[in-house]
Order: C-alpha cells, then sequence, then structure tokens
C-alpha cells in the first residue's frame, strides 16, 4: 500500500477502511520511510486517515440511529394519532418519573428532511440530529 501510496497518492481513494486503518496502526517512521517522506507529512496523513474513519462511523451510528427512530415513528403512526384529552401513557410517566421531558417538537424543517431525504442524516446539524436524538420514539409523534 505505501509503494501505491508513493508512485501516486490518489492511490488513496481505492483503499478501503481496512486498508486506512492499516495505514494508521504503521508506525509513522516505518511508513514515512516506505513512502519517501517527511514523517510530519506521514504523521498528518495518518491523522487525517483516522478523522475520515471516525466521520464514517459517526455517519453509520447517526444514520442507523435515525432508522430506528422512523421506524418507531411509522409504529406510532399506525397507531394513530393521540387524542388531546387522552390519560398519559406509560412511557410520558415514566420520563416524568426520571426527570427528564421530550415534548419539545421537532421544527417542521427537521421532519421533512427526515421523511423526504434518503439519508438525512447528512442533511441535518449537530443540533438538529441532537433534537432527533432526545426525542423518545415510545411517545406519539407530535407534528409542529
Amino acid at each position: 500500500m505505501a509503494v501505491q501510496l508513493r508512485e501516486n497518492l490518489s492511490n488513496l481513494i481505492l483503499f478501503s477502511e481496512l486498508d486506512f486503518q492499516t495505514l494508521i496502526d504503521v508506525k509513522t517512521e516505518d511508513l514515512s520511510r516506505e513512502m519517501a517522506m517527511s514523517p510530519q507529512k506521514t504523521g498528518m496523513l495518518q491523522d487525517t486517515l483516522q478523522r475520515l474513519l471516525d466521520r464514517r462511523e459517526e455517519e453509520r451510528q447517526c444514520k442507523e440511529l435515525l432508522q430506528l427512530y422512523l421506524e418507531a415513528v411509522g409504529k406510532d403512526d399506525v397507531d394513530g394519532p393521540r387524542l388531546p384529552g387522552a390519560s398519559k401513557s406509560m412511557a410520558e410517566s415514566d420520563n416524568e418519573e426520571e426527570g427528564t421531558s421530550h415534548k419539545t417538537p421537532l421544527p417542521s424543517q427537521v421532519l421533512r428532511l427526515l421523511k423526504e431525504k434518503k439519508m438525512p442524516h447528512l442533511s441535518l446539524s449537530n443540533e438538529q440530529l441532537e433534537a432527533v436524538c432526545a426525542q423518545d420514539p415510545r411517545l406519539p409523534w407530535q407534528w409542529t
């Protein structure tokens, strides 16, 4: 791999995540010698590859979390909307006992992105993702 990178650094895009991890795990001095680069530049390459792997893992986790949330919301939609005068659900009672409240409805922009986009986690800001994560999927869907 180091020889391929020494010949043409753009070969990097052909590498798998496992290849990236291998390059990260190699001692910086050994990799810099193989690639005929300075240890500083090789260290920067390894740091960049690590950030890339971290970002990809975070995206996978966000996607999985949003998928679970959308599935839970879909189940709530099947059950039908709650009536305004209905008694509290067990989930709401549990949340009050724990001292947490997830009653803040999501903004309509976030709801639209969740429903319309194939990969909504890439379109939401960190704050919007945190708001989605803060929602309790056991509670009925609250439209704004």
